[in-house]
């Protein structure tokens, strides 16, 4: 998915694979997601907001989430202590319409 250009108005797709201190994949009670668009914060959390769902096998969560603005985004996923967070970043191109 990385090779996809992303603009507004597209799905954004991130996938985490959540492992213990062990490196075994894990299920923690807490996944929360945070994105930092240009224009805005917006927080993620499993159980709440039907943007974040688990996926089959131990471990693996996706927040699946519509962009709205053009520029570089920044997003982290953090869990309730089974294993550091985790951060990443993307580009977002402009629209030739909107």
């Amino acid at each position: 998915m990385n090779d996809l250009i992303l603009i507004p108005g597209s799905e954004k797709v991130i996938q985490v694979q959540v492992r213990n201190r062990a490196g075994e994949a894990a299920d923690p009670e807490t996944v929360l997601f945070t994105v930092k668009a240009p224009n805005s914060l917006r927080t993620f959390t499993y159980g709440v907001d039907s943007e974040v769902t688990k996926d089959t096998g131990a471990g693996l969560f996706t927040l699946a989430f519509k962009l709205s603005v053009s520029g570089t985004h920044y997003w982290r996923c953090e869990t309730d202590g089974v294993v550091a967070a985790v951060e990443g970043q993307f580009p977002v191109k402009a629209s030739y319409v909107i």
